[in-house]
């Protein structure tokens, strides 16, 4: 089993014994076939960080369940379709564009695109007006989410909202970072 296949698999196991109506949220993975058939017309390549990610599970309804923070993790459909908006600021930086992964109110964790087929690529984090390079990879990202929910840096609180505890949350991220 890969890192990136394991870390999943962690936070899968949180939601298990914490927060089970999440994992209903969570859509079936897609097959390699699948996947290629859905991203065979876009401009670039996607990683394969990306199709491991989505033969996992192809992320979630919108029913306002949260895969971390307050970040939803989008369908395959829906980063299509998300990627085609393409911000010109970002067009400059990144060429061959970017695939959103994970949205909350218009912010996005993203992959950088590339012409050809990579391992993995650097994650960003797109808000309204600010790009910023997040993580290495996709799998230091689920790997930092996973010890999050483990050490209860992202926690239920007594409302049964996902919160976080920002120092304990931004001490894991400077590991994997």
């Amino acid at each position: 089993m890969s890192e990136l296949t394991n870390a999943l698999n962690r936070i899968l196991n949180w939601f298990e014994n914490n927060k089970p109506s999440t994992i209903k949220s969570l859509q079936p993975g897609l097959t390699i076939e699948e996947i290629d058939d859905k991203v065979k017309d876009l401009p670039f390549r996607l990683t394969q960080e990306v199709y491991e990610l989505y033969q996992w599970r192809n992320g979630m309804i919108d029913d306002g369940s949260c895969f971390f923070e307050c970040y939803r993790f989008f369908t395959l459909e829906e980063a299509i379709e998300h990627s085609k908006t393409v911000i010109e600021d970002i067009r400059l930086l990144f060429p061959f564009g970017w695939f959103p992964i994970f949205e909350f109110e218009g912010d996005y964790s993203a992959v950088i695109c590339a012409e050809e087929n990579t391992e993995y690529s650097l994650i960003l984090d797109i808000y309204e007006d600010d790009t910023n390079i997040a993580y290495p990879s996709l799998a230091n990202m689920m790997c930092c989410i996973a010890e999050c929910y483990e050490i209860g840096a992202y926690y239920i609180d007594e409302t049964g909202s996902l919160e976080e505890n920002e120092v304990a949350a931004k001490n894991i991220l400077l590991k994997y970072n």
